[in-house]
């Protein structure tokens, strides 16, 4: 929670959130989250839906105009899209307002998405420094997120080692 809010520090953004999901049927099935700590304390709890991948942005034909770069909403939707602005409305409800985001694909299926949110009151873009701070953060939230699940596998495979120790017999451990 506290990495990232400094995402939210640096671009002035109201809300921060990275997601791992991979896709099937078309959709996106979010694997794991984590969000600033305001967005932690109100959003999630307030639209369950938006955070769980029922979010228009992350249908696969959408979410994927965004892989590798800095995207916003007019990236990923096309004009006159009926969708963008029924999930403006949502987004609003909870307080957000202008979009960028980022897109990795992260291996075996999976991708990494950071989206920053501005309030809904503030009418400002995101800057072009903005855009770069965002594009520079990208690949070290990927590399992070890549070490935390290898750490994570190597933790269960420990574990599962232990348990299969601890049921042989002592004579067979011994020879």
């Amino acid at each position: 929670t506290q990495s990232m809010d400094r995402p939210c520090s640096l671009t002035g953004a109201q809300s921060a959130v990275v997601q791992a999901f991979r896709f099937e049927g078309g959709r996106a099935q979010v694997l794991w989250s984590a969000q600033d700590s305001q967005t932690s304390a109100t959003s999630a709890v307030q639209s369950p839906d938006l955070a769980a991948g029922d979010n228009p942005r992350m249908d696969q034909h959408r979410v994927l105009r965004g892989l590798d770069r800095v995207a916003n909403d007019e990236l990923l939707f096309d004009p006159g899209d009926e969708a963008r602005p029924r999930l403006q409305q949502r987004l609003a409800t909870l307080g957000l307002g202008r979009f960028i985001g980022t897109l990795q694909d992260v291996g075996r299926g999976v991708y990494l998405g950071l989206a920053l949110h501005r309030s809904v009151h503030d009418a400002h873009d995101f800057s072009g420094e903005h855009v770069n701070r965002l594009a520079d953060l990208a690949p070290h939230l990927g590399q992070a997120f890549l070490l935390t699940d290898q750490l994570q596998a190597s933790m269960q495979r420990d574990e599962r080692l232990r348990g299969l120790l601890d049921s042989l017999r002592l004579g067979i451990v011994l020879c």
